[in-house]
């Protein structure tokens, strides 16, 4: 939806909701805050650096859909490679008025062989450590299969030949390699499923980090680089050249069978030789030889690398931090693990770039939520979203890399009707079979323009209607004339128009619904599968529209911050950290928990979207 924002003062985060009455909006957010769980935050460590050494020279950042960023949250890894590929998805948390932390106050990588002072270790073990097939999240069977084949891979380099997967469990176990301020993010384990039933072993009913209960669960990268620490360097480098294309260590492991290396924990797990060689196997095919290495340069930080956007907290580590376990710092009176889970069902990464930093690419979802030092009333843990691309002249690359809980939708959005080229569409058709792309849209009709685009709008979306799929969420942008705000007459000729070119079946997303109730009515009749977004237009709506929330079923209901559209209070552009003002609004109108609605919303976004 395009709305001029109102006046910009500066900021992202809202101090205080007052766009309701005060007394309900304080009751909101105190029945939120009551499920929060307090936690000091501890001091940490420093690590000693050893002896310089040698790294991979850095990689050229991307300036595609997932452009560069300061954290992480992918398991088992996201990274920027030769292929451009780079991570969205964090929450924002400033624990110092300065947003910087000291020397002391910094984690650094644990191998002994680097001398790496990259703040975000995240990152940096992506970039110069892991294999490239555990350094983007796996879409399908063959990139699971490739991730376990270099898992088992590490395993035998560091624990001897005759190690198991099981071994690793139980030494990281026994060890405490993963701090128990880290768990798992819940959006990750139909992924580690999936990787029991490529390993042809019974996935768990809870994948859990303390202890590990699953050899899937060491896919997550700190499991990785626990085990890197028992590796020297010519093991370290191994390991990197993996299956790295353009090198000459391209193999297949011992084990084909994955059956095979889900045993038991073996009574004696071998050490690395103290001379630092390979474990000699009998299969000859299977030594692995030196890799070709690159001239390298010593690793040395970009400008990129120690930009200061304040205190980050990742989402898929909820209670854990990317330079360290024990840096993050949780909003006060409250843990990161006690923060609610919310999903944006709807945002623009790239007209939030363009009106922030005037350029559509170059931009991450971090940087949109740590643009301004403000911070949200409401806190809340972002855990994944639809990135809304609906101008074709912000089109992202048609072989765009995408890694963490984000997807994509692309659409053409009907303000926009006219730069459809056929160029375009030529594009639109390609990006619709990316396996990233998980909805149409958004697409619509529009009658805030002049009446001599109307039939030109209906053209377009026409269009887009024969492009639609039952199994694909159809996003619909729905507005009626100025002076319409409930848009009555442009959803009825949606839904006619609808009805002659989709399944009755069809899965559809109304985005920024301002409708009312008979709206829902007809909705739910002629397309049971309807979802309707809000956003925080809410807290302007009149007593029809508000009844027109009560009629949408609790498991059709999503949230929205529609980025850079609404935003609250002083801030100058809404983002996905502002989901929780936006429950706290629609609490009030519901007369519901804000917690059960976040609650609820996440569940809705996971199903329409098949996260």
């Amino acid at each position: 939806m395009e709305v001029s924002p109102p006046a910009q003062i500066g900021g992202i985060v809202v101090e205080e909701v007052d766009f309701i009455p005060e007394t309900k909006v304080d009751k909101s957010l105190k029945t939120l805050q009551s499920f929060s769980v307090s936690r000091t935050p501890k001091s940490k460590p420093t690590v000693e650096r050893q002896t310089p050494s040698t790294s991979r020279p850095r990689q050229p950042m991307s300036s595609r859909v997932v452009v560069p960023g300061d954290k992480d949250i992918v398991v088992p890894g996201d990274k920027d490679t030769g292929e451009n590929k780079r991570t969205l998805s964090i929450t924002f948390n400033s624990s110092s008025k300065s947003g910087r932390k000291s020397d002391s106050d910094l984690m650094y990588c644990p191998l002994s062989s680097c001398d790496s002072t990259d703040k975000r270790l995240r990152r940096h073990v992506n970039l110069h450590h892991f294999p490239v097939s555990l350094t983007a999240v796996a879409s399908n069977r063959e990139e699971l299969r490739n991730q376990v084949r270099a898992l088992r891979h590490i395993v035998l380099l560091a624990f001897g030949e005759r190690a198991t997967l099981q071994d690793a469990v139980s030494w990281i176990n026994r060890n405490g390699k993963v701090p128990r301020t880290i768990s798992l993010n819940p959006l990750h384990c139909e992924m580690l499923g999936e990787a029991c039933r490529v390993m042809g072993i019974k996935p768990p009913e809870e994948f859990t980090l303390h202890p590990i209960n699953s050899p899937a669960v060491l896919l997550f990268w700190r499991c990785i680089l626990a085990m890197l620490t028992r590796c020297n360097p010519g093991q370290l480098r191994d390991i990197y050249y993996f299956e790295r294309p353009g090198t000459t260590t391209d193999r297949t492991p011992i084990h084909t069978d994955l059956r095979t290396i889900i045993a038991p924990p073996s009574e004696l797990v071998r050490e690395p030789n103290a001379k630092g060689k390979r474990p000699m196997h009998t299969d000859l095919r299977s030594i692995i030889a030196p890799p070709q290495e690159p001239v390298r340069e010593p690793f040395t930080p970009d400008a990129d690398d120690s930009d200061d956007v304040g205190d980050l907290i990742l989402l898929d580590e909820v209670g854990g931090s990317d330079d360290d376990e024990e840096e993050t710092v949780a909003p006060v009176g409250q843990s990161v693990a006690g923060l609610p889970q919310v999903f944006d069902s709807h945002f623009h990464l790239d007209r939030s770039s363009m009106k922030i930093w005037r350029t559509y690419h170059g931009h991450t979802v971090e940087d949109l939520i740590a643009h301004s030092g403000q911070k949200p009333s409401v806190k809340v843990n972002v855990v994944g979203g639809i990135i809304v691309y609906s101008e074709p002249r912000s089109y992202p690359e048609v072989d765009f890399q995408l890694h963490g809980p984000w997807r994509v939708a692309v659409g053409v959005h009907p303000k926009h009707h006219d730069s459809l080229t056929n160029d375009k569409k030529m594009i639109l058709h390609r990006l619709l079979s990316h396996p990233k792309v998980v909805a149409l849209g958004e697409c619509g009709l529009d009658r805030t323009v002049p009446v001599s685009e109307w039939s030109h709008q209906e053209d377009v979306f026409r269009r887009m209607l024969q492009l639609a799929r039952v199994d694909q969420p159809l996003v619909v942008h729905l507005r009626g004339p100025i002076g319409d705000e409930y848009g009555s007459d442009v959803h009825c000729r949606c839904v006619t128009m609808m009805e002659s070119l989709c399944d009755k079946n069809q899965l559809v997303h109304v985005h920024c619904f301002t409708g009312k109730a008979e709206i829902v009515e007809v909705w739910n009749r002629k397309f049971p599968r309807t979802y309707f977004g809000v956003t925080a237009a809410i807290r302007t709506f009149t007593a029809e529209q508000i009844n027109g929330l009560i009629a949408i079923p609790m498991n059709k209901l999503l949230l929205e911050s529609d980025a850079p559209y609404f935003p609250l209070g002083n801030a100058t552009v809404s983002s996905p950290a502002f989901l929780g003002e936006v429950a706290a609004i629609l609490a009030v109108h519901l007369d519901r928990r804000p917690q059960e609605l976040m609650q609820a919303t996440l569940t809705n976004a996971k199903v329409l979207y098949r996260m």
